[in-house]
């Protein structure tokens, strides 16, 4: 397959994720708190698209598929940090090698950082306090857990499918 090939192959399943990923954040999803939170597993499938795709692509995915679902939600006020946050996660995974692998367990608990970092300071912006924010933080642990669990049972699946393969991303990205 030609470079521009795998270029063009690599965008079409970048923007299949970034619409699954919105899909899952606006579907299945929990109001959470008083500022706008919610509980949802679109992080989930960030982490595939992680571990499928090249670093730029997964990143890419992340950012548009979770900016799109606060858009959708109408929880726009989250969008800037969600688009930054988001590929911030996606980039602590590697695509090279089996999807369940050492690096992508630590990136779990690297992501659920990120994850409750990011929105707290955020909030912290936004709601000009550093107490109101607390109380959405045991909702976004709560999502990364729920999204790490989600991951680890689907990518083992997509590992037993050979989805990878069949997607022909390969392994050597």
């Amino acid at each position: 397959m030609s470079e521009q090939q795998n270029h063009v192959r690599n965008l079409a399943v970048a923007a299949l994720f970034a619409a699954t990923i919105t899909l899952f954040i606006v579907v299945f999803r929990v109001p959470w708190g008083l500022q706008g939170g919610m509980i949802h597993v679109g992080d989930a499938i960030i982490y595939l698209a992680a571990v499928l795709l090249p670093k730029p692509y997964a990143l890419a995915a992340a950012s548009i598929g979770g900016g799109m679902a606060n858009v959708v939600t109408g929880t726009l006020i989250w969008a800037p940090a969600t688009m930054i946050i988001k590929p911030l996660i996606a980039a602590s995974f590697t695509s090279k090698g089996k999807m369940i692998c050492t690096r992508n367990i630590v990136a779990l608990f690297i992501g659920a950082a990120i994850t409750v970092v990011g929105y707290y300071l955020y909030a912290v912006l936004v709601f000009g306090s550093w107490q109101a924010p607390l109380a959405g933080v045991v909702g976004d642990l709560f999502q990364s857990c729920v999204s790490a669990v989600m991951f680890l049972i689907l990518a083992s699946a997509f590992e037993r499918m050979k989805v990878r393969n069949r997607l022909g991303l390969g392994t050597n990205q």
